[in-house]
């Protein structure tokens, strides 16, 4: 455990898509708080946006597998699971959400 949280790079209520998450100290609940939908989609609780691994090529995307916020369309890269040693992983590209 590092003591940190996933946050959202923005001070905005309803960031816009493509804003980056990042590791920070845990002292900003509206960035810091969110919630596991049933369906597997990692949703940032003041702007209902998901965890988002961009792995999306077709529009020139891919950014080498960030996570971002990015509207949830229900796709594949938007499904995450928590395995029993509390590691989450993209259930698309099976790659653990890591610290870089």
């Amino acid at each position: 455990m590092t003591g940190l949280c996933l946050a959202v790079a923005s001070g905005d209520s309803v960031p816009d898509d493509y804003t980056n998450v990042v590791i920070d100290n845990c002292d900003a609940p509206m960035q810091e708080l969110w919630h596991m939908a049933a369906t597997g989609e990692i949703l940032h609780a003041s702007s209902g946006h998901c965890l988002d691994e961009d792995t999306n090529t077709d529009h020139g995307g891919n950014n080498d597998h960030q996570v971002e916020l990015f509207t949830c369309i229900h796709v594949k890269w938007q499904r995450w699971g928590i395995h029993g040693d509390n590691t989450i992983v993209n259930r698309d590209t099976k790659r653990c959400l890591d610290i870089q």
